[in-house]
């Protein structure tokens, strides 16, 4: 036999007013819990079944609809199963189930194993800065996919910092960063494969949980505080800065008809927008003549500020 317990209760913030109910429980629950988008969606849609690991309970209502849009203000309880111990006289049947379980839960193991398992470790020289027992700093550079898809179907399953990684370790990487859809192990944080930059990477789960947990307190404290980890880019923009220094708040949102990039919204309210504070100083300029209508661009050093992503692709 099996009941519900509650696990988490959490209330709305105004950043996810109007926001859809996946998106929310997936940045501020189940994202640590190494649980996909993709799969938290079909979670919430068939959380009425018989067999269903969650409940949702939205203003003390139960609710399985991903796309329920939430207010400031809010209560979103979740439940999980708990299995109960069984009578004497029901544990035959019990044993009988759990031994089915069992089973099946080997099935699917191994078939992840096997899937995961066709990522193979290539030679692929890596550019180490810093490395010990517990963690790699690298610089990864531009056009290097960082892991490989699993799910809906396998994509860029070679020439991956992880096939690499897994050649230079011999396997020894954290594991509790993969799951279902996404095979990164050791991969704390990522960079665009277009993107060329520094990244560490675990070679166990609890170096990997603690660098988690740095990257999450990037905005506490000063710079020198070592609980934290400051994040640095450099862009190229054209043409000349009117001030060579500043500080830009803007709230953004996904793109009305571009899912992949992002646009600026005056409306802090509405639906998926997000603070993004990013501060820039002009580093150098370079005149170019074969670029239409722009004579110079300008290196920046710009320090992130929020989690807030893609500013890059406003």
């Amino acid at each position: 036999m099996s009941s519900f317990e509650q696990i988490a209760s959490l209330t709305v913030s105004v950043d996810y007013h109007k926001e859809r109910l996946d998106v929310f429980l997936f940045d501020c629950f189940f994202k640590e819990r190494q649980v996909s988008k993709s799969s938290l969606g079909k979670t919430i849609q068939y959380s009425n079944g018989e067999n269903s690991k969650y409940r949702f309970l939205y203003n003390d209502e139960e609710t399985n609809k991903p796309a329920l849009k939430l207010r400031h203000g809010d209560v979103v309880i979740v439940k999980e199963r708990k299995e109960k111990t069984t009578t004497a006289s029901s544990e035959s049947s019990s044993s009988e189930q759990l031994s089915v379980a069992s089973n099946t839960t080997e099935e699917n193991a191994a078939s992840s194993s096997t899937t995961s398992d066709a990522i193979m470790p290539e030679n692929i020289p890596l550019n180490i800065l810093f490395e010990d027992d517990f963690l790699i700093v690298l610089d990864k550079p531009k056009f290097m996919t960082v892991h490989p898809s699993l799910k809906p179907k396998p994509r860029n399953t070679t020439g991956t910092l992880v096939n690499a990684l897994l050649f230079h370790t011999n396997g020894k990487l954290s594991t509790c960063g993969s799951c279902e859809e996404h095979y990164r192990p050791g991969i704390v944080h990522r960079l665009d494969r277009d993107t060329s930059g520094i990244m560490v990477v675990a070679k166990d789960d609890e170096t990997h949980l603690a660098l988690k947990k740095l990257f999450e307190n990037k905005n506490v404290g000063d710079e020198n505080n070592e609980d934290k980890i400051t994040r640095y880019y450099q862009a190229l923009v054209e043409n000349e800065l009117n001030q060579s220094e500043g500080r830009i708040e803007i709230y953004i949102k996904r793109h009305h008809s571009m899912p992949s990039k992002r646009e600026v919204t005056n409306n802090a309210l509405e639906t998926g927008a997000k603070l993004s504070i990013t501060e820039y100083k002009e580093q150098k300029t370079f005149p170019v003549n074969n670029l239409t209508g722009c004579k110079v661009l300008t290196l920046v050093r710009c320090k992130l500020l929020t989690g807030s992503k893609y500013l890059r692709n406003v």
